[in-house]
């Protein structure tokens, strides 16, 4: 499913490519490096922020996957061993592990969420920044009567469906990114003795 998304994705961005690279020729106008240059650094910007913030966001998944497994084995022991705790007296003391692994567990789910969201919203933003750049540039363009008020027009629809394709392409991303920590752990048990 994710390979298909991806592909969906790259197929849309191939068709803008495309399309902003033969416009010029067709109507035979000149080359505008101001539309291909936001063409091309979109992809590194994206890049750049997805390096910088892999760590962090790796680190808040495997830290939310370690807490619900916590969870879980707390769960887990007090099931097992429930006569032993009610013979002994130590509901209470299993109820305050219960309740302490269980918002540790929302905590990090909490901030690990937060952190994948920003991340999502990432590339709608820089879409924004190259829209108002590119209304800058090819609104003097416009006024100079060097670019056609449909082209330029047609270009920022174009600028706000890249950011919509690098989000999606970025969702993609982070859903791979999110099922590694349990990949980690399915290969820690299938490794243990």
């Amino acid at each position: 499913c994710t390979v298909i998304a991806g592909m969906q994705q790259l197929g849309k961005l191939f068709a803008m490519l495309t399309y902003q690279l033969s416009i010029p020729i067709i109507l035979r106008r000149h080359f505008m490096w101001e539309s291909m240059s936001i063409t091309l650094l979109f992809p590194v910007f994206s890049s750049v922020f997805f390096y910088c913030r892999n760590g962090h966001t790796s680190h808040l998944l495997d830290m939310t996957n370690k807490a619900f497994r916590n969870l879980a084995q707390q769960v887990q022991e007090t099931v097992r061993c429930y006569r032993l705790i009610a013979d002994f007296k130590k509901r209470s003391l299993f109820i305050t592990r219960i309740r302490e692994s269980s918002q540790a567990n929302n905590d990090t789910k909490r901030s690990a969420s937060l952190v994948v969201l920003n991340n999502n919203y990432y590339a709608l933003w820089l879409g924004r920044v190259a829209v108002g750049f590119y209304t800058l540039l090819g609104g003097i363009q416009v006024l100079r009567g060097n670019l056609p008020l449909g082209l330029y027009l047609t270009n920022i629809g174009i600028f706000q469906d890249y950011a919509n394709v690098w989000s999606g392409m970025y969702a993609i991303m982070l859903g791979i990114q999110d099922s590694f920590p349990a990949l980690e752990h399915v290969m820690i048990l299938l490794n243990m003795p």
